[in-house]
Order: C-alpha cells, then structure tokens, then sequence
C-alpha cells in the first residue's frame, strides 16, 4: 500500500475521537440491552418451574373444593371421578389451557435463550 490511495479524513482528530466514543457508547449501549432481555427470558423460564407446580399441584392431592379448602389445581380436579369432571368440565379446561400457556410460554422462552446463546457463540469464534 502506498501513500497515494491513503484518504485523509474530513474530521480532526477530536471529532473522530467523539465520533469513536459515540459509537462504543451507543454499542454498549445495546449490548448491555440485549443482555438484559436475555437475563430477563432466563428468569421467566425459572418462574415457569413455580408457576407450573402451582397449576399442576401436589401430587397426593385432594379433590378440588370450591369452598377454599383445596385450591383449583390440575391435579385436584382431576382427584374427582369422572361424573364429576363431566358436570364441572369448564374448570378442567380453564386449567389444562392455562397449562398449555404456561408450557408454551417456557418452551417460547427456552428456545430464544437457546438461539441467543447460539448466535453468541458463533460470534465469539
């Protein structure tokens, strides 16, 4: 390379220095962004552990009592026998589609930190 094809920056070299920081801030800036959002969909997926065992339940659960005493869960309506389930089958699909929510939420939110990590790691090589 010689010096003739060289171009000489319109910009001094104070300008070219604030222009240098502006962009590393304004790239921080969106790393520390994309790193949130990612730490964000981390801890949802963590919360969909407690949220998940709250809609399934304990598993020796009782049958589901409209009075209080044991809470709508998966598991205690599903404690009831079958005549029973068909008379109140509302309360099982309200429950069975809040479960499908939920797991459709996690798995939602698993493969985004998974593609994220991904793209991360492909960067890094």
């Amino acid at each position: 390379m010689n010096g003739e094809n060289i171009v000489q920056p319109e910009l001094s070299l104070t300008e070219l220095r604030t222009l240098m920081a502006q962009v590393q801030d304004a790239m921080h800036a969106t790393m520390r962004a994309e790193e949130q959002r990612a730490q964000a969909r981390i801890e949802n997926v963590e919360g969909s552990v407690a949220r998940l065992d709250a809609l399934l339940g304990p598993e020796d659960a009782k049958p589901y009592d409209p009075r209080g005493n044991v809470p709508a869960t998966i598991r205690s309506v599903g404690a009831h026998d079958q005549a029973t389930l068909a008379q109140n089958s509302g309360l099982a699909l309200d429950l069975i589609l809040a479960g499908m929510e939920e797991l459709a939420l996690t798995v939602r939110d698993m493969a985004t930190v998974l593609v994220e990590v991904k793209r991360r790691t492909d960067q890094n090589y």
